[in-house]
């Protein structure tokens, strides 16, 4: 990682308390308290190797919808929040690599990235 990376990820630790949601605590922008009960949703959680880019590139987006006015100027805290987000998300899954599998090997309950719930597809 290099050097501006490790500097943004220690501030996003050092905010991660304010700002940061996780299943324990949810964070300000909680879409589960605030979605509707049929209301599709998508979640990526830190582990998945494309959440830095997913997350960064959903805040560019809405970064250029704020200024363009397709937004409003309020969306720009989530934009903040999500920067933060993503970067923690890559500190995290560097630090914790394989925290999300047991120790014997077995699934720990949740599929790999990209890999379908239930396992690898056998056809």
């Amino acid at each position: 990682m290099t050097k501006a990376v490790l500097a943004v990820a220690s501030l996003a630790t050092k905010i991660h308390e304010e700002l940061m949601g996780t299943k324990l605590k949810p964070g300000r922008y909680d879409c589960y308290e605030r979605a509707l009960p049929d209301e599709p949703m998508f979640v990526i959680l830190g582990r998945d190797p494309d959440f830095f880019d997913l997350v960064s590139k959903w805040a560019k987006r809405r970064a250029r919808m704020v200024a363009r006015g397709l937004r409003p100027p309020e969306d720009m805290a989530m934009v903040h929040e999500a920067q933060v987000l993503a970067v923690e998300g890559l500190r995290w899954r560097i630090e914790c690599d394989g925290k999300w599998r047991k120790s014997d090997g077995e699934d720990a309950g949740a599929a790999e990235p990209g890999e379908p719930v239930g396992g690898p597809d056998p056809g």
